[in-house]
C-alpha cells in the first residue's frame, strides 16, 4: 500500500500520468520519491517537521561535538597507520611474493586493491611532506583533504598548500 513502511524498501510504485514512482519511506525520517518524469530521472524527498527545543538543541550539539572529536581521532589513527605502512614499504616487509606493498596491504587487511594503492602513494608522499602529515596525525585535516593535497603538493608548495586545506 502506498505509504506503508517497508524501512529502506520501496514502499510503493505509483503511476501518474507522465511518470511512474518510486516512493521510499523511512519510519520517522520522511519519504523520498524517485522516477521518471517526462524522461528524466527526477528525485523529491519530505523531511517531517522537527521542533527544536532545548533539551533536543543540546543533545545534537553533545552528539555533533562527539562525532568531531571521533573524527579526530580516526585521523590521528590514519596518520599513524600511513607511518606505519610507508616504513613497512620503505624496508620491503611486502617483498616475500607480494608484487607490491599496495598487494600486501590488500591482502593483509583485505582493502581493495585501488584503496590499498592510494594508502601506499599517500603514506609515500607523507614521508617528504612532513606538515601534512602533522596536521592529519592532529585531526586538523581529514585523510581526503590530505590525499588530495599529496597529489599537488611539494616540499616548496606544502606551507601554502596546508593553509588551503585548513
Amino acid at each position: 500500500e502506498a505509504g506503508e513502511d517497508l524501512g529502506p524498501h520501496p514502499a510503493a510504485i505509483v503511476t501518474h500520468k507522465r511518470c511512474n514512482l518510486l516512493k521510499y519511506q523511512y519510519s520517522g525520517l520522511g519519504t523520498v520519491e524517485v522516477g521518471l518524469v517526462e524522461g528524466r530521472l527526477a528525485m523529491k524527498t519530505h523531511s517531517p517537521v522537527i521542533h527544536a527545543t532545548p533539551d533536543r538543541v543540546a543533545e545534537l550539539d553533545r552528539l555533533g561535538d562527539e562525532i568531531a572529536e571521533l573524527s579526530a581521532h580516526v585521523e590521528a589513527a590514519t596518520a599513524r597507520l600511513l607511518e606505519l605502512i610507508r616504513e613497512f614499504d620503505a624496508r620491503g616487509g611486502w617483498n616475500t611474493g607480494f608484487r607490491s606493498c599496495a598487494a600486501w596491504l590488500s591482502w593483509r587487511v583485505g582493502l581493495d586493491l585501488g584503496t590499498a594503492r592510494e594508502k601506499v602513494r599517500v603514506a609515500r608522499a607523507l614521508g617528504t611532506l612532513p606538515l601534512l602529515g602533522h596536521a592529519l596525525s592532529r585531526g586538523e585535516l581529514s585523510y581526503a583533504k590530505v590525499r588530495a593535497l599529496t597529489r599537488v603538493a611539494t616540499p616548496e608548495t606544502e606551507e601554502r598548500l596546508l593553509g588551503v586545506g585548513r
